[in-house]
């Protein structure tokens, strides 16, 4: 058996390139019963799977703010997730108003 391995989608797009995978199916020999399309087609028509997790709706702006050394380490006292907790604390001000 083989090597469990596992791949990002972009480590994947540098192995298996469309020319790479033009050229295996030029060599691959096809009969009319295997498939309909030919490889230049099936390869312009292929579904390629979704990979990673779904895009939220709503995708967070990235900032860059300065802190105080002392307020930082309070919020990073906080625990892991400070930046999320940080986050739901500031659109609570802007929802009541008290920003």
């Amino acid at each position: 058996m083989g090597k469990i391995v596992r791949m990002t989608a972009a480590e994947i797009d540098k192995i298996w390139t469309p020319e790479k995978i033009r050229a295996m199916l030029k060599k691959a020999k096809f009969s009319k019963d295997d498939n309909d399309i030919p490889p230049d087609e099936w390869w312009t028509k292929a579904e390629r799977p979704n990979l990673g997790r779904p895009r939220k709706a709503v995708v967070k702006q990235d900032i860059h703010i300065r802190l105080d050394p002392f307020t930082l380490k309070k919020l990073k006292a906080l625990g892991r997730g400070w930046q999320t907790k940080l986050s739901a604390k500031v659109d609570e001000w802007v929802s009541t108003g008290l920003l």
